[in-house]
């Protein structure tokens, strides 16, 4: 695997069997990322107020590294399965009912996968992929919230002078 920006490419991709399985085929780090994103319940960062200055990456530059990926996963597998998730938790805290019940439902809970957790859901940014320094309604780590507000790329967005 190269390290690089868009031209890196992966060995993993959303159109094998499973949702991250490994693929005969190589694709690119934003094909991939594209992919998974467009097909995500949460498309185009729909958490992030600002998310339609995310949609232009014609002259972005994107490291997809495994931990966007997992993120992207652990988004899936929260939003698939918060309803039941919660409803168990519910039964098991519960000091009113009986205690067998609370049981079964702390069974269940955990037969549930590690990527239904809501903590398995990081910010990370959606430029770089990196886990720190992230402004959660842009998205971005500041880094790439700078050079994008100085560029003027972001609506409402503009350095302050006093």
């Amino acid at each position: 695997m190269r390290i690089g920006f868009v031209k890196t490419t992966l060995r993993f991709a959303p159109q094998g069997r499973t949702l991250f399985g490994r693929v005969s085929s190589r694709v690119t780090a934003k094909e991939t990322f594209n992919s998974v994103i467009s097909t995500s319940p949460l498309a185009n960062f729909a958490h992030c107020p600002y998310r339609a200055c995310l949609k232009d990456t014609s002259n972005t530059r994107l490291m997809t590294n495994i931990r966007v990926l997992r993120d992207i996963k652990a988004r899936h597998g929260v939003a698939a399965n918060e309803i039941a998730r919660r409803a168990y938790l519910y039964i098991a805290r519960n000091e009113t009912l009986a205690p067998q019940v609370r049981h079964q439902a702390q069974l269940q809970l955990n037969t549930f996968d590690r990527y239904t957790r809501p903590t398995t859901v990081k910010n990370r940014c959606a430029e770089s992929g990196k886990g720190r320094g992230v402004i959660s309604e842009f998205a971005l780590s500041r880094f790439q919230f700078r050079m994008k507000a100085l560029r003027g790329e972001l609506n409402g967005v503009h350095k302050a002078s006093w």
